[in-house]
């Protein structure tokens, strides 16, 4: 039996807890480098049995990929995720051009919330290299997956497994043009438990959170919680205060960044939005502007630029390495 078999048929052994399967490994060996030859050498001298792959159903391999491998991202096996399945494209997890933007919320969103969300993911569908990652409950997920052009979608149930049962054809659409991914079996129904812990990796994946109408001990707040935890920048929509909102307003005062309009989410977005076929971030052009404009601060670069904060920031740092602006009090920018 090869390394993977073993490693699956242990992982299903133990009820899918590869936290449990990681911590009896790394207790044993060093695998911080994916030593595969060490890890098998292991693995041999476990007594596992093949059985178990009937009970799942499983006949192969070539939709599961596992923590030695070369292409499984490190936030995954951090987060204690070990073994994955998978449909669709596994390479837009390690895409370094796509921005990732995890969109969650209530599965029962008022008008107002709907309408909210709709205009983001409007905006969003304007800019390039954007994936959006979300579950595949009713309401906020299903309207940031049904309005995306790149799209993860992570599972509390199994790969072939539909839930729920209204988003099938989006699923398997899904499936067709980005990605699907479970720790669980494909065939597996959800279980309660599933969908709060899988939460922990729509935050890990992503770049930046956004939780949009969370109820206090909902789903939606536990990915909100995980991003904070993970030091991730997570965005709390104010829309209302009414109480379908009292998880919103928690992780507002436990550090999550309040917007009231979707065009504010654009501030913190690292890349920049297409204008007439024009590449803003040209050198020369910023340059001529910081000459034209000496003392012009981040806000009015970023302004005159179109283009969000944190990718200003990102240009100008740039600029300043290279010796050709500098900055002065109150982080003015002026030529050198």
């Amino acid at each position: 039996m090869n390394i993977k078999l073993k490693i699956l048929c242990l992982y299903l052994k133990n009820n899918f807890n590869f936290f449990k399967i990681k911590k009896i490994i790394e207790n044993s060996i060093d695998i911080n480098e994916k030593n595969k030859d060490e890890l098998e050498k292991f693995v041999e001298k476990l007594d596992i049995s093949e059985e178990i792959l009937a009970k799942y159903k499983i006949e192969s391999l070539e939709n599961i990929k596992f923590f030695f491998e070369e292409d499984f991202p490190d936030i995954l096996y951090q987060n204690n995720a070990g073994v994955i399945f998978f449909k669709g494209n596994w390479n837009l997890l390690n895409d370094k051009n796509l921005f990732k933007i995890a969109v969650v919320g209530s599965r029962k969103p008022t008008t107002l919330t709907t309408k909210w969300t709709e205009e983001l993911m409007k905006l969003l569908m304007e800019l390039e290299n954007i994936c959006v990652i979300s579950g595949l409950a009713t309401g906020i997920d299903t309207i940031a997956l049904k309005n995306s052009k790149i799209r993860i979608s992570i599972l509390g149930n199994g790969i072939d497994y539909y839930y729920p049962p209204t988003n099938k054809k989006l699923q398997q659409r899904i499936a067709e043009e980005g990605l699907i991914l479970s720790e669980y079996p494909p065939k597996q129904p959800p279980q309660k438990y599933f969908f709060p812990y899988r939460n922990r990796l729509i935050a890990a994946l992503a770049d930046l959170v956004i939780v949009i109408q969370a109820a206090k001990n909902s789903g939606s707040i536990t990915t909100g919680k995980y991003a904070l935890e993970m030091g991730k920048e997570l965005l709390v929509p104010f829309i209302s205060a009414s109480p379908e909102f009292e998880g919103s307003k928690e992780l507002i005062n436990n550090g999550g960044r309040i917007v009231t309009k979707p065009e504010e989410i654009l501030n913190y977005l690292t890349f920049s939005k297409k204008i007439d076929n024009k590449n803003v971030e040209e050198n020369t052009n910023i340059l001529k502007i910081i000459s034209d404009k000496p003392g012009i601060t981040i806000e009015e670069l970023s302004y005159i630029l179109n283009i969000p904060i944190p990718k200003t920031i990102e240009i100008v740092t740039n600029l300043e390495l290279e010796g050709k602006i500098f900055f002065d009090f109150n982080y003015s920018i002026f030529i050198k």
